[in-house]
């Protein structure tokens, strides 16, 4: 594995369950990858509350392993061009899935 990408905002199915969740499996793919680059999705749409947890969590994890990065979802979705991102505000199209691989692969060119 050369880098991971956590998107796990969108099937967390409570905010307790993710607080929970997020950081356990975070620390078991950093002790065993500790040199890779990781992206963390910040969620978008009604995971709000979960996109402030993810950036936050981001901010303090790059203190430790400067290879860690977060990206917004929300700052990537025009509002213009959300109706073609996703359908059902959950699930992207193939539009939506080209917004986001453009965004990691901006932030992969720069780490590699």
């Amino acid at each position: 594995m050369s880098a991971l990408i956590i998107d796990y905002t969108r099937n967390a199915s409570s905010l307790e369950e993710f607080v929970y969740r997020y950081p356990e499996f975070y620390k078991i793919i950093r002790n065993k990858y500790p040199n890779i680059p990781v992206i963390l999705l910040g969620g978008c749409g009604v995971s709000v509350r979960f996109d402030e947890f993810v950036h936050d969590f981001c901010r303090n994890q790059i203190k430790i392993y400067p290879n860690t990065f977060y990206v917004s979802q929300r700052e990537i979705i025009d509002t213009e061009k959300e109706c073609f991102i996703s359908m059902d505000s959950v699930h992207y199209s193939d539009m939506g899935m080209v917004y986001i691989a453009k965004k990691i692969i901006n932030v992969l060119s720069i780490y590699y």
